[in-house]
């Protein structure tokens, strides 16, 4: 006569199995969520407010969390894989990729083809003004990541309203 496998044994091997699927989705669904702060160094930012207007402007406030001050010199906008526009700073002014956007400093002047650089001391915000010239998709995610000449980068995903 056979003998039929043992009840415990089906069930710790059920239990040592979905632990073996669990695991790895669990570390995926962790990398998915982490913060996107960055620490090279001693320069380190994060993205610290987003606001959306009605005037299809987007603020984003930028905290320099680290130890030295920092030049911004890069800042993106994505929509998904999609880099939507990428305004950079060479040196003597900022550029853009696109005139659909335009970047501002906190006073709501623009910067494009300006000399003025975006710094952050220690422990200071720093405020920039980003407008979608043709409006934004409402309900679509867009992330913005900033960069620093330190190799600093904050980045944030917010859903357009």
């Amino acid at each position: 006569m056979r003998k039929a496998i043992q009840t415990w044994v089906a069930i710790v091997l059920a239990i040592i199995i979905a632990i073996a699927i669990a695991v790895p989705i669990y570390l995926w669904v962790a990398t998915l969520t982490a913060p996107k702060e960055t620490k090279v160094g001693k320069g380190n930012m994060v993205i610290e407010d987003i606001s959306w207007s009605y005037d299809h402007e987007v603020t984003l406030v930028i905290k320099n969390t680290g130890s030295i001050s920092l030049l911004i010199t890069d800042i993106y906008v994505k929509q998904g894989a999609v880099t939507l526009v990428h305004f950079a700073w060479d040196g003597s002014k900022w550029t853009s990729s696109s005139d659909d956007y335009t970047l501002k400093d906190s006073d709501g002047n623009p910067l494009i083809g300006g000399s003025t650089q975006l710094t952050i001391g220690v422990g200071e915000s720093l405020t920039i003004i980003i407008e979608f010239n043709n409006g934004w998709d409402s309900g679509y995610a867009y992330t913005f990541k900033i960069v620093s000449s330190s190799g600093a980068i904050a980045e944030r995903t917010e859903i357009a309203p």
